[in-house]
C-alpha cells in the first residue's frame, strides 16, 4: 500500500474514532443539561460502551501498523509538515492509549458518569460526604490509570500530560512558587488600597435579560449561533461536538451580572475556538486544539482582556442599558469598568476576579499534587480544601459547597485539568500583547463593538493550525517570545495598579 493510501486509511480510522467521541460528548451534555433524574441507569453504561470502542479502535493494531509505516516516511520526508505533524499526534494518542486496558477505560466512564450526579446532589446538599465514595472510586482508577501510562517521578505527571503534554508536576511547582511570590504581596496590596464599588453589577438583573444580553455579546465575538446553541447547566462549559455543533452552557445569579456575562464570555471564547478548527483537518487529531491551557488561552482573553477592558464597555454599556433601562440608566462606563474589576477574595474560582483567580489554581495543583502522591488521604480533603484557602486568601469556606464540591472537574475524573487554567491567563496575556501589536486599532475597534478582527486574528494564529504546533511551540510562534509569566504579571499590575492606586 502506497503513502497515499496509508494516509487516507489514518484519516478514516481516526474518524471514526472521532464520531464515538463525538456522540460520548452528545450523551454527556444531554446529561447535564436536560437528562431525566432517572436516566442515569442506562446512561452510565452507555457511555461506558463508547469509551470502550472508542479505546478498541484507537488501539487496534492495524493503526498501529499504519503509523509505523507513516512514522517512516516521515522520518524520510516524504510527508507535508501538516501530514508529518498528523502522523505525530495520532501516533501519540494510539501509544498512550495503549498503554491503559480497555476495562479500566470503560470503568472510568461509567465511574464519571455516576460521579456526575452525585456530585450535583451532593453540591446542593453541601454534603462532601455524599460524593466521597464517588471520588474515592475515581482516584483509584487514576493511579491505575497513571501506573498503566508510566511516568518519570511522580503518578501526577502522566495525568497532567492529558492535557499538557510534556508539562511536569516539577516544572508545575516552580512555576507556582514563583506566581505565588508575586501575586499574593500584590493582592494584599490591593486589598488594603481604596475600595472599588461593585454595586453597578450587583443589582436586580432579570435573569432572562441577562442571557439575552450575554448572547448578543457572544454573537458579537463571532460565535455561529447555526453551528451551535446555549443552554443552563450546574457548571457552565462548552462541548465541542464538532465544527458545525458547539454547545455552550450558563448559570445565573438574581443578584450579580458577573457569573452569566463572564460565564457566557468565557465559554464563547472556547466555542469561537471550536468553531475555528481546521476543516481541512477535521475528524483527525490534527483537527483538535493544540492543548487545554491553549484551549482556555482563548476563554481567558475574551473573558478578561477584552469582556472585563474599558473599551468594551464604551460600546456594551449602552447596549446593556437597553436591555435594562430601569436598572443601569444611571451607570457609566467608570463605574462599570470598576465594577467588574473589583477584587475581592472568593471561595468560587469560576465567579473568583482576575488578580486573585490564579491562587485558586495553586490550591487546586497542591491538594492533587498531595493526593496522587499519597500525602493526603480523601477524608482529609475537607480540611486541607479550607486550610489552603485560608492560607492563600485568607477566607474559609462555610460549607462543602463553597469549598471543595464547587468544581465538576472530580466528579469526571478530570485530574491534572486545573493548572490549564494557570497556563491558559498566561498564555493568554502573551497572545492579547500579540494582536495589539499587529492590529494597531484594536482597542479602538473594540470601543466600537467590532469585535471580529479580533476573532479573525486568532482565528488564523491560533484556531485553524489545530494541533499543527504544540503549546510551547505554537506561543513561541505567534508571540516570538517564550512562554512565560511576565506579560500577565506586567498587564493585571497595569490595570489593578490604577484602579487601585498602587
Amino acid at each position: 500500500m502506497g503513502i497515499r493510501e496509508d494516509l487516507t486509511s489514518l484519516c478514516a480510522a481516526f474518524a471514526e474514532i472521532h464520531d464515538l467521541h463525538a456522540a460520548s460528548s452528545l450523551l454527556s451534555w444531554d446529561q447535564e443539561t436536560c437528562m431525566p433524574q432517572k436516566g442515569l441507569a442506562g446512561r452510565a453504561p452507555a457511555l461506558a460502551a463508547l469509551a470502550g470502542l472508542c479505546h478498541e479502535k484507537l488501539c487496534a493494531p492495524r493503526v498501529g501498523d499504519l503509523l509505523e509505516r507513516l512514522a517512516e516516511r516521515t522520518a524520510a520526508e516524504d510527508l507535508s509538515a501538516e501530514e508529518a505533524a498528523l502522523v505525530r499526534e495520532a501516533r501519540r494518542d494510539h501509544e498512550r492509549a495503549s498503554k491503559v486496558p480497555a476495562a479500566i477505560v470503560r470503568e472510568v466512564a461509567e465511574a464519571s458518569s455516576k460521579a456526575l450526579v452525585a456530585w450535583q446532589q451532593a453540591r446542593a446538599a453541601s454534603r462532601f460526604q455524599d460524593f466521597a465514595p464517588h471520588l474515592s472510586r475515581l482516584v483509584s482508577l487514576k493511579k491505575r490509570t497513571a501506573e498503566a501510562l508510566g511516568y518519570a517521578e511522580t503518578p501526577y505527571d502522566a495525568l497532567l500530560d492529558e492535557f499538557e503534554p510534556g508539562v511536569t508536576t516539577s516544572f508545575l511547582q516552580r512555576l507556582f512558587l514563583e506566581l505565588r511570590a508575586e501575586l499574593k504581596p500584590f493582592v494584599q496590596e490591593v486589598l488594603a488600597a481604596r475600595k472599588v464599588d461593585a454595586e453597578p453589577v450587583r443589582r436586580r438583573y432579570e435573569p432572562a435579560r441577562q442571557i439575552a444580553f450575554a448572547t448578543e455579546v457572544a454573537r458579537s465575538m463571532g460565535f455561529d449561533f447555526e453551528a451551535g446553541r446555549i443552554d443552563r447547566a450546574a457548571h457552565p462549559f462548552c462541548s465541542g461536538i464538532h465544527r458545525g455543533d458547539v454547545r455552550l452552557t450558563w448559570r445565573s445569579s438574581d443578584d450579580d451580572l458577573r457569573p452569566a456575562l463572564f460565564g457566557v464570555i468565557h465559554e464563547a471564547g472556547h466555542g469561537l475556538y471550536e468553531q475555528g478548527l481546521p476543516e481541512a483537518w477535521a475528524r483527525t487529531p490534527l483537527g483538535e486544539a493544540s492543548s487545554y491551557g491553549i484551549h482556555e488561552s482563548q476563554s481567558r482573553l475574551w473573558e478578561n482582556l477584552v469582556g472585563r477592558g474599558r473599551a468594551f464597555w464604551k460600546h456594551f454599556l449602552p447596549r446593556l442599558q437597553d436591555f435594562f433601562p430601569g436598572v443601569a440608566a444611571d451607570l457609566d462606563v467608570e463605574a462599570m469598568y470598576r465594577a467588574v474589576n473589583e477584587v475581592t477574595p472568593s471561595f468560587i474560582r469560576t465567579e473568583a476576579d482576575e488578580l486573585t483567580y490564579n491562587l485558586h489554581i495553586v490550591l487546586r495543583f497542591e491538594i492533587e499534587r498531595d493526593l496522587f502522591a499519597g500525602k493526603l488521604a480523601l477524608e482529609d480533603l475537607p480540611e486541607a480544601w479550607n486550610n489552603g484557602t485560608e492560607a492563600l486568601l485568607g477566607i474559609r469556606p462555610g460549607n462543602d459547597a463553597q469549598g471543595l464540591l464547587q468544581d465538576i472537574h472530580w466528579s469526571m475524573g478530570s485530574f491534572g485539568y486545573f493548572p490549564s487554567y494557570t497556563l491558559g491567563n498566561l498564555y493568554a496575556a502573551q497572545l492579547f500583547d500579540a494582536a495589539l501589536s499587529d492590529i494597531p486599532d484594536l482597542e479602538a475597534r473594540i470601543a466600537q463593538g467590532d469585535l471580529l478582527p479580533l476573532r479573525e486574528w486568532l482565528r488564523e494564529k491560533v484556531h485553524a493550525r489545530g494541533r499543527l504546533l504544540q503549546a510551547r511551540d505554537l506561543i513561541r510562534d505567534v508571540t516570538g517570545r517564550e512562554p512565560g509569566m511576565e506579560a500577565f504579571l506586567a498587564q493585571v499590575r497595569r490595570k489593578f495598579g490604577e484602579i487601585y492606586g498602587v
